[in-house]
């Protein structure tokens, strides 16, 4: 059997069976009873953010040392909460607060600087370090973790069903995806030896795996209603650059010190899926190139650099492995140096049209659960526009998208 790559995913914190999911479900709570605190109000969150109570709980929060948070699950686990407590304070009820207390500045700007991440919320505090992993059915076995009725969230912002399965529904493509690590360490060491068979074993490895990610994407209606996930969900995932839009050019002021002018301003993107270091990957494996245009995800920024900034909100072991991959893999020129028409170049471009399917089905999904509630909601044009998720009126975002998918279709022509 073909030896894979020397490479040890356990320093990237990559699990062999469910990727850049901790291998480990996360703690649920944080087990020292001095942060009960945060624990207390996140819980009441949902109810605090209908009622408009949330920024008055906040302020009431003494500020708390991250000097007793005792293992890497707890400190994830801290950044779950910080983050969630961020957003309710910057985004409740629509009315946009451009300032961050010290209660929640403090402890997130350390928790991050521990994490390697964006002081903010982001796909890794919603997905990644937020689920749990309970059995829905009565079948006997092991738990899978690739359906998402099998991975609930442990927090949440609304306490709705949809917000849940949305982030449930990322988590199972993030188990999917998983295998396909371990297998690219194979296939990396096949073109080393010029082993087209092992190659080719794998290229349809990525074909399975991208049509079960689909699969799973298309599941999101059966418990994920367009209204709630647009009215309810989406503006809890803006970032502070989206702060912009309401007239506040700076974005959000971190207030750090005792009094309020001591701090400084951040703009940060919000939370997206363009934080998900499984999608990335197989970019990175199919060698799918994205130009940079001037319709980017965010106003003023090429694309290239939108995706390339997005790492820095992935935790920051993933982030060194994409980079690694990007210097190691050549799959995508092996197979243009094989003959015209083998073997390897066909299921080569299966792969990279099962990534293109998936980018179409996004983009219908996007349509269906932003455009057009966007486009019913135009009268009153929300501010909260989500320049990451969504640019005015939605051009910004579906540019972005259609751009991805067809340069995924252009890496499928290999004359």
């Amino acid at each position: 059997m073909l030896q894979p790559l020397d490479i040890d995913l356990a320093a990237y914190q990559i699990s062999t069976k469910c990727g850049f999911l901790p291998e480990e479900p996360p703690v649920a709570r944080l087990n020292d009873s001095y942060y009960d605190p945060w624990e207390c109000l996140l819980s009441d969150l949902p109810r605090l953010l209908v009622e408009g109570l949330a920024r008055e709980e906040i302020d009431r929060l003494p500020v708390l040392s991250t000097k007793r948070l005792s293992s890497e699950p707890m400190w994830r686990r801290a950044y779950v909460i910080l983050s969630f407590l961020a957003q309710a304070y910057i985004w409740e009820r629509g009315i946009v607060r451009n300032t961050l207390p010290p209660s929640i500045v403090r402890p997130l700007l350390d928790v991050a600087q521990h994490l390697e991440l964006k002081p903010c919320a982001t796909f890794a505090a919603f997905c990644l370090w937020n689920f749990s992993v309970q059995r829905s059915d009565d079948e006997p076995g092991e738990i899978s973790i690739t359906q998402p009725e099998n991975l609930p969230t442990i927090s949440s912002l609304s306490n709705t069903q949809d917000e849940s399965w949305f982030f449930s529904i990322s988590n199972a493509i993030e188990a999917r995806g998983g295998p396909i690590i371990f297998s690219l360490l194979t296939a990396l060491r096949a073109v080393q030896l010029n082993n087209v068979s092992q190659l080719e074993q794998f290229l349809q490895e990525v074909s399975a795996s991208l049509e079960e990610i689909r699969r799973t994407l298309e599941r999101i209606s059966e418990r994920c209603e367009p209204w709630v996930f647009y009215d309810e969900v989406r503006p809890m995932l803006c970032g502070s650059r989206n702060v912009t839009s309401t007239g506040f050019p700076n974005g959000v002021f971190y207030v750090h010190g005792e009094v309020p002018t001591e701090g400084q301003w951040h703009a940060y993107s919000g939370a997206s899926n363009a934080q998900s270091s499984t999608i990335q990957l197989f970019d990175v494996i199919l060698g799918v190139q994205h130009e940079a245009s001037a319709n980017g995800a965010a106003v003023g920024e090429s694309k290239m650099g939108y995706l390339q900034e997005m790492r820095h909100y992935m935790p920051g072991p993933h982030r060194r492995f994409l980079e690694l991959m990007e210097e190691r893999c050549t799959i995508r020129a092996f197979v243009l140096s094989q003959p015209p028409d083998s073997e390897v170049q066909k299921l080569y471009q299966i792969a990279v049209l099962e990534l293109r399917a998936l980018r179409d089905t996004h983009l219908s999904i996007v349509s269906r659960y932003v455009i057009i509630p966007a486009m019913r909601h135009k009268a009153r044009r929300c501010s909260l526009g989500c320049t990451d998720l969504i640019g005015t009126g939605g051009t910004e975002m579906i540019s972005f998208l259609k751009n991805s998918r067809d340069e995924t279709d252009a890496a499928s022509r290999l004359q």
